[in-house]
């Protein structure tokens, strides 16, 4: 056998754009060590042509304030005015601490903001985070674009303000962040020690936390660890506020699970700016976990019926029978085939046929019980997975199904039509799935064989070859 390839996927590329060779040089240098592929453009207009050329387009921008001709802030804007590059992310670089500067990046649309100098490890943890979040932004845009196909009356995801969990023990200081957050919509419940965040996260959902470091009864550090071994919080963001700068103190926090730190005193934008980025990668992981539970429910349901599919009988048909086998406990299946379907579709149309599976199988649901598992099993035949029922409550089952189904009309494009359905009953306490299943296809098609409209009971024993002849029409 052929083992099958798998392409890796591409190596991100970095745009570096700063008029300064030596810094260009030494941000060059980093992100090759830590594995990017890079770009280099020495001012404004040559690093808009790359973003714009759809063969040299960087998956993210390390972009220069101070340049001669357009400035960092013209091309931001310029990057991301324009649909084709809007979505690329930009670090902008500055020399400037002021909170005008800041205000103006966050202004042109900048995802992030280094000051110069600035440390190595914090400029690789801010690429990784952008470009983590881009990735998710793809993905969830291509599973949206996918959702529109399948379901084109779908709503987009909508993102409202956030709820926020703030922890602060200086009081003043606590009440400027508040102010910030809830200039931009966003709700704040605050806590001045660690036992207050506990309490608070035992009785509300947050979208983003933010804890200082020292606080009263510990550090905001051994907090956030806590935090990252609760499952229901393991994906929350966490950003630590702290007056320590040394690099260790830095990766301490990271190592707890942070996903970023901003040093004290910092100003408004770039506090703005840091968490917008955080509530960005939790709204896009929103959206994205809701569009794979979709694809997931809609992998393993059947789109005409909606009940489960042929693929969720066969994984759900195995797990049964290996708990059947290890309690001891019996488990039966049923086949069932809608008779002479194809005379149906033949006379009232293919729209008819979808119509008469969909009463059917709503028929069907009626006489079961929670537990038992009713699956289309392809074309007009199902499938039914009945958990702790021996092989004659089986057969008892079938006959009410069976009952159940021709008793009365079914009622399609105006008219009566009268259906009834031949099914096929199978019971082990473990075994394969094959083995029970193809029980059950042989006493279908004794059924049909028998003339129809009843119900058969198979057994376990090797496959004879003349049931296969049967009309199972």
């Amino acid at each position: 056998m052929t083992t099958p390839q798998y392409e890796s996927a591409p190596t991100p590329t970095i745009l570096v754009v700063d008029d300064d060779e030596r810094i260009q040089r030494v941000l060059v240098a980093r992100l090759k060590d830590a594995g990017f592929a890079t770009q280099t453009a020495n001012d404004g207009e040559a690093a808009l042509v790359t973003c714009r050329d759809k063969t040299t387009r960087p998956d993210l921008v390390i972009l220069d304030v101070m340049m001669p001709g357009k400035d960092g802030f013209q091309v931001c804007h310029e990057i991301k005015e324009s649909r084709e590059t809007r979505s690329i992310p930009v670090l902008l670089l500055t020399a400037l601490d002021g909170d005008d500067e800041r205000a103006r990046g966050a202004q042109a649309g900048a995802d992030d903001f280094l000051t110069k100098p600035f440390n190595a490890q914090d400029l690789l943890e801010r690429v990784r985070t952008l470009l983590g979040i881009r990735r998710l932004e793809q993905l969830a845009e291509h599973m949206a674009t996918v959702e529109q196909i399948v379901d084109p009356n779908r709503p987009a995801a909508r993102v409202g303000g956030a709820t926020i969990l703030l922890i602060e023990d200086e009081d003043a200081q606590r009440q400027l962040y508040q102010t910030w957050l809830a200039d931009e919509g966003h709700l704040v419940r605050e806590a001045s020690s660690l036992a207050q965040a506990h309490e608070l996260l035992a009785h509300n959902d947050y979208d983003l936390v933010l804890s200082d470091v020292m606080l009263p009864d510990g550090d905001g550090r051994d907090f956030v660890k806590q935090i990252r071994v609760r499952p229901e919080l393991a994906d929350v963001p966490i950003i630590i506020l702290t007056a320590l700068s040394q690099t260790d103190q830095k990766l301490a926090g990271f190592n707890a699970g942070a996903d970023d730190y901003l040093v004290k005193p910092f100003d408004m934008a770039e506090f703005k700016a840091r968490v917008e980025v955080q509530l960005r990668r939790r709204a896009t992981m929103a959206r994205l976990t809701e569009r794979l539970r979709a694809t997931a429910w809609r992998a393993v349901t059947d789109s005409l019926t909606g009940m489960y599919g042929r693929s969720f009988f066969d994984a759900h048909l195995k797990q049964q029978l290996a708990l059947a086998r290890r309690y001891q406990r019996p488990l039966s299946i049923l086949m069932i085939d809608i008779d002479h379907f194809k005379k149906v579709n033949d006379a009232l149309g293919h729209l008819a046929g979808d119509e008469i599976i969909r009463k059917v199988g709503d028929r069907l649901r009626k006489r079961l019980r929670l537990s038992d598992v009713l699956c289309r099993y392809g074309g007009e035949e199902f499938a039914v997975i009945l958990p702790e029922i021996t092989l004659s409550g089986a057969k008892y089952t079938a006959e009410e199904l069976r009952e159940l189904v021709c008793c009365e009309p079914f009622v399609v494009m105006g008219q009566p039509v009268n259906i009834t359905i031949s099914v096929g009953v199978a019971s082990a306490r473990g075994g394969s799935s094959e083995a029970l299943v193809q029980a059950a296809d042989r006493a279908l098609y004794r059924a049909k064989a028998l003339g129809r409209n009843r119900a058969e009971v198979g057994s376990l024993d090797p496959w004879n070859a003349a049931d296969s002849d049967v009309d199972t029409e």
